[in-house]
């Protein structure tokens, strides 16, 4: 048994999720996958743990460099990926960094070239390539591209062509996405080699979770926020996220409710803000057994929590009201989206903080 199947036996990762199942032995054998599967339900094992063993086998050590690449939307989901390759990759002795930004570019450049797997945000990638002389990639063994939808969405697409183009044309791909779009299939059309197509839930007949349950209120445009915060006032013992559509909102709504009081703490997270900062807020709202977040849809992406077993209310608002949905969702009681994402693809994701796999056994 490897050192990446036992350090998974030892955190008590016993359960496989479908996405794992159809992935992991294809990437094992050496072939490009392209994986498509709803939020929440396991990508992040189904790459990490072929990264870690395609290196054992190789028997990669920190002279050899860099050999995986790991890209991803965010530099909450990074971290959040971060997370869990220390926790599975523990016992190895490969070098790992997360390169996302917030730090100065020169501080980052003294450690990158020592690094065998390597987490990191498009943009600050391509600057690397572009500004730090000795940060090399002509060994690279995998490069792996997670919520690669999300990358093309958030303007990404030319930086990533770059990018690839930076990249050896002998390696391993593993591409994950949420969603199947045209830009999400020209992105892999120029980074996979016949690639494995890995399609979890294609012939699901919705692209939530089959737990979530949709429901919804309808109230006046002037009364939404007096319902959220009725809301909130009646769940004091809960911890809720609240998507808001923009930075400014947050901001403004962070602040008068913290002048409201509603009797639990209240946290803001939103583009605008500091890396450092981002971080901070993230890390307390983990902590909190109960609290509120008030965010934009950074958070949509990459806020793992520890397991919770509870009932969720997520909210969307129209012109005049708000949807709710209730489902079982490990670590929020509820989501609540506050305002119309701009797209069903953000409306998914929004929703995938609820109702998520729980892998561990506890």
């Amino acid at each position: 048994m490897s050192i990446a199947m036992y350090r998974l036996q030892e955190a008590q990762y016993r359960m496989v999720t479908e996405i794992q199942r159809q992935t992991i032995g294809l990437a094992l054998q050496g072939r490009d996958v392209l994986g498509a599967a709803k939020t929440g339900s396991g990508k992040t094992l189904a790459f990490i743990v072929p990264a870690l063993e395609l290196l054992f086998r190789l028997q990669w050590t920190s002279a050899d460099g860099l050999g995986v690449l790991i890209i991803s939307p965010t530099r909450e989901l990074a971290f959040q990926t971060f997370k869990v390759l220390r926790k599975v990759g523990k016992n190895h002795d490969f070098s790992a960094g997360l390169i996302i930004g917030g730090k100065d570019l020169k501080e980052e450049a003294e450690r990158i070239h020592h690094i065998n797997v390597l987490i990191c945000t498009p943009g600050r990638l391509l600057q690397h390539m572009d500004e730090t002389s000795y940060f090399y990639a002509s060994d690279l063994q995998m490069l792996i591209l997670d919520e690669a939808d999300r990358i093309l969405d958030m303007g990404f697409a030319d930086t990533m062509n770059a990018i690839i183009e930076n990249l050896p044309k002998k390696r391993q791909t593993l591409l994950f996405s949420a969603t199947q779009t045209k830009s999400v299939k020209d992105l892999a059309r120029l980074s996979l080699k016949d690639p494995e197509y890995v399609w979890v839930h294609e012939r699901a007949k919705f692209s939530t979770p089959a737990t979530l349950d949709q429901n919804y209120i309808v109230c006046e445009l002037q009364h939404k926020i007096n319902v959220l915060y009725s809301f909130l006032r009646s769940h004091l013992k809960k911890k809720s996220i609240v998507f808001f559509a923009c930075c400014k909102e947050v901001q403004y709504l962070f602040r008068v409710f913290c002048k409201l009081q509603p009797g639990l703490p209240v946290l803001a997270l939103h583009g605008k803000q500091q890396q450092m900062k981002r971080m901070e807020v993230y890390t307390c709202f983990v902590r909190k057994k109960a609290a509120v977040l008030f965010a934009t849809d950074i958070a949509a992406r990459g806020l793992g929590m520890h397991p919770l077993k509870s009932r969720v209310l997520s909210q969307m608002s129209l012109n005049f009201g708000i949807f709710f949905f209730f489902a079982d969702f490990p670590a929020v009681n509820w989501v609540i989206q506050f305002d119309c994402p701009e797209d069903a693809n953000t409306y998914i994701h929004r929703v995938g903080r609820t109702a998520r796999f729980i892998f561990n056994s506890h």
